[in-house]
């Protein structure tokens, strides 16, 4: 490998780099904590990011990312933006993450009902999610969506209930 730079103006370079990265964590870190204390409605701006428009993605990774240190409570009351949320292919990963932070028991109860509309809407991706997330939360409760799915006017959400129904039955 050529280089035209000095390994130790390289090296000093990088650590500055690295510097600057942790300074500017642990601002962030004093900020989201500053927030989260002294906000009067912290619940309200997460839940504004949460549903903002995509090109607000910074705000919804920010609100994802309070989420996991708000109470449970805070959570259950985001529960149907975070499950839009999970449909996406940006922010799918960090807001299941949040939703696997809920109680399975009140999961068990309440997810169903609260995709219904998803589940209606959904395509094949969309469907392919909710399965994923339905899966990570319980087994039976996934094999029940894709029964459904399997059973779908919409050839390509069927094709993904019915493979999914093979792999896991």
């Amino acid at each position: 490998m050529c280089t035209n730079g000095n390994n130790a103006d390289e090296l000093s370079r990088d650590s500055t780099l690295w510097t600057r990265l942790v300074d500017l964590r642990c601002g962030s870190i004093e900020a989201e904590a500053s927030f989260l204390q002294e906000a009067r409605d912290p619940l309200g701006y997460v839940r504004r990011a949460l549903s903002g428009p995509p090109s607000r993605g910074v705000e919804a990774i920010v609100a994802l990312g309070l989420l996991h240190q708000m109470d449970v409570e805070d959570r259950m009351a985001v529960f149907s933006e975070l499950l839009v949320l999970c449909l996406s292919q940006k922010f799918g990963n960090m807001a299941r993450s949040v939703v696997l932070t809920l109680p399975k028991d009140w999961l068990l109860a309440n997810i169903e009902a609260a995709s219904r509309c998803l589940i209606e809407k959904a395509d094949d991706l969309e469907f392919f999610a909710l399965l994923r997330l339905f899966k990570d939360i319980d087994l039976g409760l996934a094999i029940r969506l894709a029964r459904e799915g399997a059973r779908s006017a919409d050839e390509d959400v069927m094709a993904v209930g019915s493979d999914f129904l093979i792999a896991n039955t």
